[in-house]
């Protein structure tokens, strides 16, 4: 398995130069720490459903003084423009190394050492933003896009999220779940209707997956025919009872699939740090997991065996 992924869309269209002054942030210290905690998660809901890049910018600037606890924060999206000011501190708007770079975030950081976790931060929120300025960009041009519902986050959301996630439950010794989710029976919707009926299929499944967890749980597709529910918080046997409500709940809808046969899941269930303590270790053993469910049949929830114990 490919554990390390980047996702990104080509966008050969330029735009101008936009600069947000920095604003006064008076909070507290105590306040800026609880504030920075929540700065990217707060960006998540934002940069799936922003249509707009001034008001993206606006909230790219804003969660970045949150996640810095620095006033001294400006967003400039730019094509082929001067660089920044000498001393400034600069986060490149973009999707890993080597993809295109849509801007900056520049920090007024001269005199101060900028701590690693600040950093991480903002390169999750700049990362962020950067998906979102590409699929803004690709559904102007009227490119190509699968069913999509705000619940519903790109891939690439998740690449971004799910690492900040699993790094927020580390520090704070919390549970994390993650589920693959395949669904049953998606390959003969698509040689029956059509590839873009599938991807309306995927689009339903996945409304009505986000509709049965909380608000503070991550829906997003992976690929054609599987989804991925982050789930902070969750320890396995929880996630495991979420998975089989899942099952229930999709079983019980009423034609997602667009013809008359009962929609399923297949379910992989694994948590940190029950099933892995890396990202890498906790994506193999929910894939793990979701292989042996679909070999067993659809509607069944399988869930990783902790670290060290052998499956039967």
């Amino acid at each position: 398995m490919q554990t390390e992924r980047g996702w990104r869309w080509d966008d050969p269209t330029s735009f101008a130069t936009a600069t947000l002054a920095p604003r006064a942030n008076g909070d507290a210290e105590a306040e800026r720490r609880a504030s920075a905690e929540s700065a990217v998660h707060d960006f998540v809901a934002t940069a799936a459903v922003a249509t707009d890049l001034v008001a993206l910018c606006e909230a790219l600037a804003t969660a970045a003084r949150r996640a810095s606890g620095e006033d001294g924060v400006a967003v400039v999206l730019e094509s082929g423009e001067p660089g920044p000011a000498s001393g400034a501190s600069v986060i490149p708007i973009r999707v890993g190394e080597g993809s295109r770079s849509w801007g900056r975030l520049e920090l007024d950081l001269r005199g101060s050492a900028r701590p690693a976790v600040v950093t991480r931060r903002l390169e999750s929120l700049a990362t962020l933003a950067a998906i979102a300025i590409e699929r803004i960009r690709r559904d102007r041009r009227g490119g190509p896009s699968r069913a999509r519902d705000s619940s519903i986050h790109d891939a690439g959301l998740l690449g971004t999220v799910v690492p900040f996630a699993l790094s927020q439950a580390r520090r704070h010794k919390e549970p994390l779940s993650i589920l693959f989710l395949a669904i049953d029976r998606l390959r003969g919707v698509r040689e029956l209707m059509g590839p873009d009926e599938a991807d309306r299929v995927v689009g339903r499944v996945g409304v009505g997956i986000a509709g049965l967890l909380r608000s503070s749980d991550l829906v997003g597709r992976l690929d054609d025919d599987r989804l991925m529910a982050v789930l902070p918080r969750s320890e396995l046997h929880d996630a495991r009872r979420v998975g089989e409500k899942l099952c229930r709940g999709i079983a019980a809808a009423e034609d997602l699939l667009g013809i008359p046969m009962e929609a399923s899941l297949s379910i992989g269930v694994a948590s940190f740090p029950a099933s892995g303590t890396t990202l890498g270790e906790l994506l193999d053993a929910a894939e793990a997991a979701l292989d042996e469910a679909r070999t067993l049949g659809p509607g069944r929830v399988v869930a990783a065996p902790p670290v060290g114990i052998a499956r039967d």
